[in-house]
């Protein structure tokens, strides 16, 4: 008898509980595609749909999603993952209830296996939206080159993953590679869009703009570092020159189209402050080969103090997370110092194209 009791109030649980319905976007993902969705049924709560999104695919990426037991949705037409999102939330809203999330995970991230669990929780303190923090995958099978680029990533996405810890899963953005959304909140945005459509297409980073626009509609978000995943690396710079472009413009692109508003005044400061910082480099940069090349350099101990700061704050901000041996790395200063220069000439370019070009790519 009780244990029927036990069976009973199991079902009825069940049955009350909200559904987690997983959307995974896949274009040409046929590499990634089955571990991606493998990592997705091995949570400890177990979404209740897992539909790939098989968009303008010319391999087998929708075969082998069927084979790992996931639902597939093949969408023909559109040219980005926001039009592909678009369309399966169409195809699925007739059978949502408010109450239900949607999960978003890239086809080629992989989710840790508390992920659902955790978003869950952190909704059921009254959040719409929980976004993952992110790690590069150590996969790259490229020369010496694509592993500097793929380390020095890794390097970054530790002292973000550490940034976002200490403020207690406070982000500017839900990031795009994993992220859960009360039904009830994307339908909030989807409403308040004129063309009445969850993801804008017109936007180069949809995952911040969607983050802004819940935000600018009173929603709560949240990054808690619970909520982790790792992704692939761009392993090379002209991927990466391409996606780093592609997200400081869409940055500054979404603080002007909405202006300093709730969503966008931390991140067009931070923005603002950006350009300073990228102006000052610059300055002393032409400094120091000026003095080199008229034989004035002169080693101040105000320089060699703050080259000290910047050596500790590089060592500490991956030591804990990346051990001992990222930490001696990054103390050198100079290992990174091409990647780090590399980024600032990406985000000085993404600038011009968003404030002197109207024309945006994808």
């Amino acid at each position: 008898m009780k244990e029927q009791r036990e069976k009973s109030t199991e079902a009825s649980h069940k049955e009350d509980r909200s559904q987690v319905i997983v959307l995974i976007p896949a274009h040409n993902e046929e590499a990634a595609i089955a571990r991606c969705v493998e990592h997705v049924l091995s949570q400890s709560r177990t979404p209740d749909r897992v539909v790939v999104i098989a968009h303008n695919c010319s391999d087998g990426t929708a075969g082998r999603a069927r084979e790992t037991g996931a639902e597939v949705v093949v969408v023909e037409g559109g040219n980005c993952k926001a039009d592909a999102l678009n369309e399966a939330f169409e195809r699925l809203d007739g059978t949502l209830e408010g109450d239900d999330v949607l999960m978003v995970v890239d086809a080629d991230s992989y989710i840790s296996s508390g992920f659902i669990a955790t978003g869950e929780a952190w909704m059921e303190k009254g959040y719409s939206a929980v976004g993952g923090v992110f790690r590069g995958r150590d996969d790259i099978r490229g020369g010496p080159m694509s592993r500097y680029v793929a380390f020095c990533e890794q390097q970054e996405y530790l002292r973000y993953e550490r940034d976002v810890a200490r403020k207690h899963g406070k982000a500017l953005t839900l990031t795009g590679t994993a992220m859960m959304i009360r039904v009830s909140a994307a339908r909030d945005v989807r409403d308040s869009r004129p063309y009445r459509k969850l993801y804008t297409r017109s936007s180069l980073v949809e995952d911040l703009e969607i983050s802004v626009r819940l935000v600018n509609l009173g929603h709560r978000v949240v990054a808690p570092v619970a909520c982790s995943l790792t992704t692939e690396t761009m392993g090379g710079w002209r991927r990466l020159w391409k996606q780093r472009v592609r997200w400081k413009e869409g940055a500054v692109r979404t603080v002007l189209e909405y202006g300093l508003v709730p969503g966008t005044r931390t991140l067009g400061l931070m923005l603002a402050w950006g350009a300073v910082g990228m102006a000052a480099v610059a300055t002393y940069l032409a400094t120091l080969l000026w003095g080199i090349g008229t034989g004035h350099f002169t080693l101040y101990p105000i320089w060699i103090a703050a080259t000290a700061v910047f050596a500790l704050e590089h060592a500490i901000t991956v030591f804990r997370r990346g051990g001992v041996g990222r930490a001696l790395i990054g103390a050198t200063l100079l290992f990174e110092m091409p990647y780090e220069f590399f980024l600032l000439a990406a985000h000085a370019y993404s600038y011009y194209k968003a404030l002197f070009r109207n024309s945006t790519e994808w």
